[in-house]
């Protein structure tokens, strides 16, 4: 362990040190394969939309130095909602990459526990970048594996130093790799399965329930169906914090964007009523990759061609339930079922991506609560889906 005396914490406050905290990752992840780096500017404006909320969070970033040259980060936060709703006494981090040495994590971490317990905080849980309707946890499986659009990266030894640090594990997440065609010739080999499957579906059809796939510039016109779906469904959920009006607006960005490379599956009762709902975009690190983060001069228009002219390889599952009334039961595999098939049987450029061959496309879903068996369930047994990666969330007393 190094001598933590030659570090030197300091607050990030101006637009360089903004742009050193943004930018951290990059220097320190540059020799890890599997790292993406995300674009830069889009991180300071993350940074800078979610600090100008105060109603909502209050937050400080800190960097870690080291004979002049950052070596690590922290943000540390305040959720008004988390207050209120799930622990008063509780301050959240986030953001936690450093180079491999102990001194910079237990540095970083006792300015993030000295800031939270100047307001009156008694506990420290995360990371939460900011909240769970953004990326969290720590990566503690799926090192090797290229990172794929809204999840975090760390390398291998990040989980091993907070734990040196004293921060106790709290929950695990899990995200899923699901291969289409894998899924079909399980359906297709397993006889008994597809016979309750096509039961469901026929029942369905003659409750005068309907199947819908949306794609192009449909998903934004069911845009607060969605919103609506994804708050009611996972209300009860452990952590779960309701989209703010930032958050939601942002999230509308995110689909605009991705609005030729996305697809919006809805199963519905007769009376309208959302039973299940798949909503998956194309990763968009595959856009960025190669980039270093970096915009301009001419990345700008390596993006616009990829988007238009690159065949998508993965899908990052934004959205996949079903409705409250069929958690907990065997009926919610089908349903769900149901929405995933839906997409499969369409016709023309609404499934193209499901005609590659095996292996070319993923569908990728994630942020499965280790405990949620219902849901890992469906992913391992019905969907044929492989866990491909883990991430940790963290707790510690101040």
């Amino acid at each position: 362990m190094s001598n933590s005396d030659d570090i030197v914490i300091k607050e990030a406050n101006s637009l360089r040190d903004k742009y050193i905290f943004a930018s951290l990752p990059h220097r320190i992840y540059k020799e890890e394969p599997a790292f993406t780096p995300p674009i830069i500017l889009e991180r300071m404006l993350h940074f800078k939309n979610r600090k100008s909320n105060p109603n909502h969070i209050e937050c400080v970033f800190f960097l870690a130095y080291r004979n002049g040259h950052p070596v690590g980060r922290i943000a540390v936060h305040i959720c008004r909602f988390f207050q209120e709703n799930i622990n008063s006494k509780k301050g959240l981090f986030g953001f936690i990459d450093a180079i491999d040495d102990q001194a910079v994590f237990n540095m970083l971490l006792k300015a993030a526990k000295d800031w939270l317990l100047q307001r009156g905080k008694t506990e420290m849980e995360g990371p939460y970048s900011f909240s769970t309707n953004d990326e969290c946890g720590v990566l503690i499986e799926g090192h090797d594996i290229e990172q794929t659009f809204m999840y975090p990266y760390h390398p291998l030894y990040v989980h091993k130093r907070l734990e040196e640090a004293g921060l106790n594990k709290i929950k695990d997440l899990y995200s899923y790799d699901f291969v289409p065609e894998v899924y079909m010739e399980f359906r297709r080999n397993n006889v008994r399965f597809s016979k309750l499957i096509e039961r469901y579906f026929e029942k369905i059809k003659k409750n005068g329930d309907k199947r819908y796939l949306y794609s192009k510039n449909e998903p934004l016109e069911h845009f607060e169906r969605v919103i609506k779906f994804y708050n009611e469904v996972w209300k009860n959920n452990w952590r779960f914090s309701t989209l703010t009006p930032l958050e939601k607006k942002l999230f509308y960005y995110m689909l605009y964007i991705t609005k030729h490379n996305s697809y919006l599956s809805i199963v519905e009762n007769k009376d309208k009523e959302v039973l299940s709902l798949v909503y998956f975009v194309q990763s968009m690190n595959e856009w960025i990759k190669g980039m270093n983060g970096k915009l301009f001069p001419f990345n700008i228009f390596r993006i616009i061609y990829r988007i238009i002219f690159l065949k998508p390889k993965k899908f990052r599952g934004i959205i996949a339930g079903v409705s409250e009334q069929f958690h907990g039961k065997q009926e919610a595999a089908f349903i769900f079922a149901a929405a995933i098939e839906n997409c499969m049987k369409m016709e023309g450029e609404f499934a193209t991506f499901f005609k590659y061959k095996r292996g070319e496309v993923i569908i990728n879903a994630g942020w499965i609560l280790e405990d949620n068996k219902g849901m890992n369930s469906i992913m391992e047994i019905f969907a044929q889906a492989k866990r491909s990666h883990v991430f940790r969330l963290y707790e510690c007393s101040l």
